[in-house]
């Protein structure tokens, strides 16, 4: 009898175990369901604290740093004759730049010279009578006037009288205004003040030119500058390295400089101020004014530091996955890079969140993916 009962409740738990253990593997099959159903997966970075190089760039255009524009101040045609004044012609020094055409002021000055000779040669048989001492003074000085150059300076007074009877004559007034006409012959040339370049060019042999008007715009060639706009955030480290190098646009180094000066306006948009570098051409490199060239400096963080994303940080704090909850810790920026911040007060092998969360719950659970 007593092994009967044993068989029966050995039967009935058997029976009892096949119904209720699918049961419980449904329900923990669920549960786990849920529990995916309230992960959420997010790119994160493990943190590793060393020294960085820290590289910072701008990108900026060659200037001439002594650059003109040229006007005259007479009217008139271009000489035909004249040198090339197309952009990127080459002068020196002293050359003539441009010569306006000035035969007709020339005829002009050679008929008042004329004129002027007969002043002078109506007043000597008035000097030769009341001032016989000064024959000589004023023949030598007719002797000295020649229509084709410039006039010699009139002889000194040595009387009051002989001053009133030259005067009388309008020859002291007749010689300062044929000066000045030989001042104005002068302004028919520009001279170049220095070796140099032209830039821009809007007139060529034969054209009309008008006083003050624009011609062409020059640059003294071996004295050029570079303008970029540096962040305020870096502007620092800008005055503090001695030698900055230019890279163009095939990157290629072509120069060195440093910082010179910078501009008092700082761009609301950008953060960044227009500053100004002297630049030095390397051996057998060209610098062509107005090209583009990237500026950077290396230095070194003497401190430890991680290198995140710029968007992983806000108002001086990131995100950090731990127990897979998302918290916010407070860092400090002590350096930038295109892009990237470097950061301190993260601990080693921290998850840093690259794509932060808005308003993440604490009842959400996280999974972090390294990237």
């Amino acid at each position: 009898m007593k092994k009967r009962q044993i068989i029966i409740l050995i039967s009935v738990l058997v029976v009892l175990g096949l119904i209720y253990i699918p049961i419980f593997s449904s329900k923990k099959i669920e549960d786990n369901k849920k529990a995916d159903k309230t992960s959420n997966y997010v790119p994160v970075l493990l943190a590793q604290n060393k020294i960085h190089n820290q590289t910072i760039s701008s990108y900026g255009q060659i200037l001439g740093n002594a650059q003109l524009n040229v006007s005259m101040q007479v009217q008139g045609e271009v000489d035909r004759d004249n040198r090339s004044l197309k952009p990127g012609s080459y002068f020196k020094k002293n050359e003539i730049l441009i010569k306006v055409d000035r035969v007709e002021a020339l005829y002009n000055l050679l008929s008042r010279r004329s004129a002027f000779i007969n002043l002078i040669s109506g007043i000597l048989p008035d000097i030769y009578m009341d001032f016989p001492n000064e024959k000589a003074k004023w023949d030598n000085y007719l002797n000295k006037i020649s229509a084709t150059s410039p006039l010699p300076e009139l002889p000194t007074f040595n009387s009051q009288k002989e001053k009133l009877l030259v005067n009388g004559r309008n020859i002291p007034s007749e010689y300062y205004s044929i000066k000045s006409a030989e001042n104005q012959i002068e302004k028919f040339f520009y001279v170049a003040p220095f070796n140099g370049v032209i830039i821009e060019s809007m007139i060529e042999p034969g054209s009309m030119v008008s006083p003050g008007a624009q011609l062409i715009t020059i640059a003294k060639t071996g004295d050029y500058e570079v303008k970029a706009p540096i962040d305020i955030r870096d502007l620092e480290l800008f005055k503090k390295t001695e030698s900055i190098f230019f890279v163009d646009a095939k990157k290629d180094t072509v120069g060195y400089g440093k910082l010179s000066r910078v501009g008092k306006t700082i761009n609301q948009q950008t953060q960044s101020v227009d500053a100004y570098f002297s630049i030095q051409p390397l051996k057998n490199k060209e610098i062509i004014i107005g090209s583009f060239v990237n500026l950077e400096i290396r230095t070194p963080l003497f401190e430890s530091s991680v290198l995140v994303p710029e968007n992983a940080v806000y108002n001086n704090t990131v995100q950090i996955l731990r127990d897979s909850i998302i918290l916010e810790k407070s860092i400090k920026t002590i350096g930038t890079k295109p892009d990237s911040i470097f950061i301190e007060g993260i601990d080693d092998n921290t998850q840093v969140v690259l794509e932060p969360v808005k308003k993440p719950s604490d009842s959400t659970k996280f999974v972090g993916i390294t990237k």
